[in-house]
């Protein structure tokens, strides 16, 4: 992968990720002050993130339909900082979910896409490290996002703090449409002397395997998120105070990183995916008794390797078991599973709260990665097929 291409991948996901890991601790408080219940957040919540997810399973189709990754990535970020900006003016719950919807769908287009460029782009033997260097923009924008957007809302409201979010938005689709290259697309790719694969990704059995178990432990992310960000309000905590779980949760996770995707390429990376599922349980685990800042900062940070270790780690992984021509298809619908974990941890963990109370909803969210080691260890591909699926890519470091 050309050093450019790196770089503009690095920053606008660097974009994305400061403005919505600071803004997603912050948005059951911004809901809150609407008069919304905490099962309303976390249908809310699940709303945002299943419009996220029919943006990731579109963008691959989108793409073909525009004519290209580049012009629809542009596209999409012009057109979600009004909507960004807008919703800091939102007066009620139903115009709040409206716009985040379409703030949250734009962007998971724009994330979907992002993958798929890296997928084209990079080639197979550094994969681990290339995504472990796109991903370190994770932790990175938390830590950036979470150190300030709760302050911006303390100080000049949450008006303020959208509008400016809105701002720093528009960097994104300036620098995408600069310096973006354009992969060529497994249509147009000449390199097809192997056979292609099965029309269909989930006769890969291993494929399927690894998505229903990122499904599994994310989702026990989303139930600490949420857990964390309502059991602060409960116990009234400033916006920064809440915000700052985010930075700190991003501070701790930002070295490891790239460290985590060196490594996976040496090591394999099952193992170390094991490590970042058992991480999950034990920060969900700790918002049982959290009480102090210090507290929540512990849980954010187990949550926050888990789940940024998990990002960097099973994209290689999904880019390890797709042929290169299923990589639109399938990356597609891989980014996806980040957003349908938020679904299900926002809409139970909100809903389950109120019914059952903390300590089994969060014994309930520690158990899901366990279920998902499992998967994970049954998730090997046939030796042929691991062959099969490792077609280098022209482009080089330069």
């Amino acid at each position: 992968m050309a050093k450019k291409q790196l770089l503009t991948l690095f920053f606008c996901n660097l974009i994305i990720w400061t403005l919505g890991n600071g803004l997603l601790p912050l948005l059951p408080i911004y809901a809150a002050t609407l008069d919304a219940s905490p099962t309303v957040i976390g249908y809310y919540l699940a709303a945002s993130y299943l419009a996220m997810a029919v943006g990731t399973i579109a963008a691959g189709r989108l793409a073909e339909q525009f004519g290209g990754y580049k012009r629809l990535l542009v596209g999409a970020g012009l057109l979600c900082a009004p909507a960004l900006g807008l919703m800091g003016q939102a007066a009620t719950t139903g115009i709040l979910v409206v716009l985040t919807m379409l703030v949250w769908f734009l962007v998971g287009v724009i994330v979907a896409l992002l993958n798929i460029v890296a997928g084209l782009s990079v080639n197979p033997a550094e994969r681990g490290k290339v995504f472990g260097v796109v991903f370190l923009s994770v932790p990175l924008g938390a830590l950036a996002g979470g150190a300030t957007l709760g302050a911006l809302a303390d100080w000049g409201g949450y008006g303020t703090m959208f509008f400016i979010m809105a701002l720093g938005w528009l960097s994104l689709p300036i620098v995408a449409a600069f310096f973006l290259i354009e992969p060529d697309t497994p249509q147009r790719s000449q390199s097809t002397s192997l056979p292609l694969p099965s029309a269909s990704l989930f006769a890969n059995r291993s494929f399927a395997l690894v998505v229903i178990a990122t499904i599994l432990a994310s989702t026990t992310v989303f139930v600490g998120r949420l857990g964390t960000s309502l059991s602060m309000e409960k116990l009234q905590f400033t916006s920064t105070m809440v915000s700052s779980t985010a930075a700190v949760g991003g501070l701790v996770a930002l070295p490891l990183i790239p460290l985590l995707g060196t490594l996976s390429d040496k090591l394999g990376r099952r193992g170390l995916l094991m490590l970042l599922y058992g991480s999950a349980t034990l920060g969900v685990l700790t918002l049982d008794w959290a009480t102090e800042l210090w507290h929540f900062w512990l849980a954010a940070s187990l949550l926050s390797i888990s789940a940024y270790g998990n990002g960097t780690l099973s994209v290689a992984l999904a880019n390890d078991l797709l042929p290169r021509a299923l990589l639109n298809k399938g990356l597609s619908l891989f980014s996806s599973t980040m957003w349908i974990a938020g679904i299900i941890g926002f809409a139970g963990t909100g809903v389950l709260l109120e019914y059952w109370g903390p300590t089994l909803v969060f014994a309930g969210g520690a158990a899901l990665p366990i279920v998902a080691g499992l998967l994970l260890l049954s998730a090997r591909p046939k030796h042929s097929e691991a062959l099969a699926h490792a077609q280098p890519v022209r482009q080089s470091w330069s």
